[in-house]
């Protein structure tokens, strides 16, 4: 696998947990337990991550496809 395929496997994936987590925490807010609520904000705000270290690599492999 390159970079550009890793960049893209991690921002897919990390973008699709984040939206689920919130989507999961936003509609059944009333009906979640406190520390589920706090996991799930949690995952989302580390899932966050992965998107930013995508992009990271994405960068990388387009200095790399310049030189």
């Amino acid at each position: 696998m390159n970079l550009n395929v890793i960049s893209l496997l991690a921002m897919s994936i990390s973008t699709t947990l984040v939206l689920v987590c919130l989507a999961i925490v936003t509609i059944f807010e009333q009906s979640l337990p406190i520390h589920l609520l706090v996991a799930g904000h949690g995952t989302a705000m580390v899932s966050a991550v992965g998107i930013k270290l995508g992009y990271i690599l994405r960068l990388q492999y387009q200095a790399q496809q310049k030189r």
